[in-house]
């Protein structure tokens, strides 16, 4: 593993190019760009639905 290669990945999301550059990996723009919110989180807070 190449050091801080995470903090490079987050570094190309921020700046737009992430799917340029990872263009040859199965890097998908509007997917891996994403985190879900867990579960626990939405079922927490009354001000969110299963709609948002």
């Amino acid at each position: 593993m190449i050091f801080n290669e995470k903090d490079i990945y987050y570094s190309m999301l921020r700046w737009g190019i992430a799917a340029t550059e990872l263009a040859e990996t199965s890097f998908q723009v509007g997917k891996n760009e994403l985190w879900p919110i867990p579960d626990a989180e939405i079922s927490s807070n009354a001000s969110v639905g299963t709609e948002d």
